[in-house]
């Protein structure tokens, strides 16, 4: 699976890879579900507002907001969707590469400053919650956490291009799972070959007492013609 000098450095590579592929991941859902939504509504509440509706007036009004502001904001989000989405994709994709792990940690910190500013966008417009600052801290930090991995695995094995192996990995586990199969399918061949030995046995015994019985008729047949002659 790896070719490190120690289990250290292996440990390494696998935090790193899982690192920034878990949270690539989790930052391309959250660009989709929670930031991208957030622009999408917000644009639509400005321009009901634009165009005088009175529920969206109402929403502004009890926001204390005008509609340049909510547009700006609407900006904000959709611009950090898409770069959530490049980012995830994109450490995502390099998540098992060393020779990336540079690229992947200068887009990982990246992330954690747009998110730092757009959490300041939301706290002096009074939109900023607990549950969406812890996300947009940890998500980044966890990725530049595990690029860092990589990236020191780098600095020691320059030539490296790969982090792990995964390929050895599932050819070992197709082999193990084929070895057992192989295996599995080896006791019913011996119980069939048991089995048939047994029945050879029996036929073998059943014609013994055959021709046991044949030759003692035989024997008393004989006797009995015998013992007509001499009479």
């Amino acid at each position: 699976m790896s070719d490190y000098k120690d289990q250290k450095e292996l440990k390494m590579a696998m935090n790193g890879r899982m690192g920034l592929m878990t949270g690539g991941i989790i930052l391309l859902v959250t660009a989709v579900s929670s930031t991208l939504m957030y622009g999408i509504n917000l644009f639509s509440i400005a321009s009901g507002a634009a165009k005088g509706e009175q529920e969206y007036t109402d929403i502004l009004t009890q926001a204390n907001m005008d509609i340049s502001t909510v547009r700006f904001i609407a900006v904000c989000f959709l611009v950090l969707a898409c770069w959530e989405i490049y980012s995830g994709i994109f450490c995502t994709m390099r998540c098992n590469r060393l020779d990336k792990a540079k690229g992947t940690k200068i887009i990982s910190i990246v992330t954690l400053v747009a998110e730092i500013l757009m959490q300041a966008v939301l706290f002096f417009t009074h939109m900023m919650n607990l549950g969406t600052l812890l996300l947009a801290i940890v998500v980044p930090a966890y990725m530049i956490w595990g690029a860092t991995r990589l990236e020191k695995l780098a600095k020691l094995y320059p030539d490296r291009k790969i982090a792990l192996n995964t390929k050895k990995a599932k050819d070992a586990r197709s082999g193990s799972k084929s070895s057992g199969a192989s295996a599995a399918t080896a006791q019913p061949a011996q119980k069939k070959s048991l089995r048939e030995r047994a029945m050879m046995n029996a036929e073998l015994q059943e014609e013994e007492e055959e021709t046991a019985k044949d030759e003692a008729a035989e024997a008393k047949t004989d006797d009995t013609e015998a013992a007509s002659r001499e009479s």
